[in-house]
């Protein structure tokens, strides 16, 4: 298991999965309101709220969350809305503790930086 380093970008696969398939080392915070969907608006955002992805994505598709390294962004939290623009699912993730393959509820970690 490939802990990754500090990072500029990460890159998650959305799944459509819920927090039960949560796979990963970190005590990570993932909440389900409904059920998740083959299509899905996903933000990101870290500790100053700055937006840090804001995508429209479908299963397997890549999720880009742009960090820039910055303290801020150490933990970031996601809001995963189903196509009617309801909340279905919100991660808080630790970006200091990665490892490929972590899967935090619908979203697994595909590479930090540029390395997979």
């Amino acid at each position: 298991e490939k802990q990754c380093p500090p990072s500029d970008v990460l890159s998650f696969v959305y799944t459509g999965e819920n927090c039960d398939q949560s796979f990963n080392s970190q005590d990570d915070m993932c909440e389900d309101f409904g059920g998740l969907t083959i299509s899905a608006s996903i933000a990101c955002v870290d500790l100053e709220s700055n937006v840090l992805s804001d995508d429209i994505v479908f299963v397997d598709d890549t999720v880009t969350v742009r960090t820039g390294n910055a303290p801020a962004a150490n933990l970031i939290t996601c809001n995963i809305f189903n196509s009617d623009n309801i909340l279905v699912q919100k991660l808080t993730i630790d970006t200091t503790k990665l490892s490929l393959t972590d899967k935090f509820g619908s979203l697994q970690l595909e590479s930090c930086d540029e390395q997979s």
